[in-house]
């Protein structure tokens, strides 16, 4: 028989077997599988449960109630804001960089100057002049990167 549990439920209950490892990891997933809390409060209660020594049972996961939580109230945590320009999350000072650095463009004329060369060197076989200018681009790159 297959199992018919969410792929959160299944995650919910390979943490919680951690935390209990002497409670059986088949009753800890049914017992999360009953309950009708939102996955995060379940989640936040359920946990709570596992770290309390008191209760013996994972039977209790669907219904315990972590105590400092008020009844009714989710755990939600506020949404992430994200810049308008970059998309990085907001929560931490940062300055918006342009998705390309300045020598981009450069670099990217310098890549295509060689790259026909390089082919043609390849294309015949002599390794000798697709290392040289491998290492030509490589050093004409590095310079071009250090002065942006």
């Amino acid at each position: 028989m297959m199992n018919q549990n969410p792929p959160e439920i299944r995650a919910l209950a390979f943490v919680i077997a951690a935390i209990r490892p002497a409670w059986p990891a088949k009753l800890i997933e049914e017992s999360l599988a009953k309950s009708s809390k939102p996955f995060d409060v379940l989640a936040d209660d359920a946990i709570d449960a596992a770290r309390t020594p008191a209760l013996r049972s994972p039977a209790v996961l669907a219904t315990h109630r972590r105590p400092d939580r008020p009844l009714g109230e989710g755990t939600q945590p506020p949404p992430i804001q994200r810049c308008s320009k970059c998309g990085r999350a907001t929560e931490h000072d940062h300055a918006c960089r342009s998705v390309k650095p300045p020598w981009w463009p450069q670099a990217q004329a310098i890549t295509n100057r060689y790259a026909t060369a390089i082919r043609a060197a390849r294309a015949v076989g002599d390794h000798a002049t697709v290392a040289e200018l491998a290492a030509n681009q490589r050093t004409e790159l590095a310079k071009v990167m250090s002065h942006a």
